[in-house]
């Protein structure tokens, strides 16, 4: 409870910010991670079969998720990502999170931030990304060893910035951390 009373000393404005994405993204936007952590075969079938639901439910999700101040989507890419999905049907996709929230299994996000990954993580921040939490959070679960916050850029980056994506891929593979736990 202190942190929470704290977080406007103890926290970046970025970081205040993106707390309150968060808080706003599980107010209005978690609905569908409800459906397909539950139901997603249900939803599966009625995505699959309309490729006009299919552009809805993802146009919306470009639409929120999206850093629509610098990036707008182009018919042409929006017709291809869903075609992407409608051509193999929509339900792999919605399955990880059925699995990803399972209460067991290899998936299981339930006990995430109950142990701590050692392996070396690099992590790319974009201001747009539905849910970022503050790096003290992070670093308390995690092994951080390369961090690059970006001034756009949102869920969806590898379409909205992809140069700042992979450039970050690179520094982050050629960095002797990455080298070093190759050999090892």
């Amino acid at each position: 409870m202190g942190r929470l009373i704290l977080s406007p000393y103890l926290y970046t404005n970025r970081e205040l910010k993106s707390l309150e994405n968060m808080q706003y993204y599980r107010k209005e936007q978690d609905g569908y991670l409800r459906v397909q952590s539950t139901r997603p075969q249900s939803l599966g079938f009625g995505l699959g079969d309309s490729p006009v639901g299919l552009l809805g439910w993802l146009v919306e999700k470009f639409h929120e998720w999206m850093d629509v101040a610098n990036y707008t989507m182009p018919d042409d890419e929006i017709l291809t990502f869903v075609m992407m999905h409608w051509m193999q049907g929509a339900t792999p996709g919605l399955r990880y999170y059925k699995m990803a929230f399972a209460e067991e299994g290899a998936f299981s996000s339930k006990d995430c931030f109950n142990r701590y990954l050692g392996t070396p993580i690099g992590l790319s921040n974009f201001p747009n990304e539905i849910a970022v939490p503050p790096y003290d959070w992070v670093a308390w679960v995690a092994n951080v060893q390369f961090r690059r916050e970006h001034d756009r850029g949102g869920h969806f980056a590898a379409v909205e910035c992809p140069e700042l994506l992979v450039q970050d891929l690179r520094d982050w593979f050629s960095s002797e951390v990455v080298k070093r736990a190759m050999q090892g």
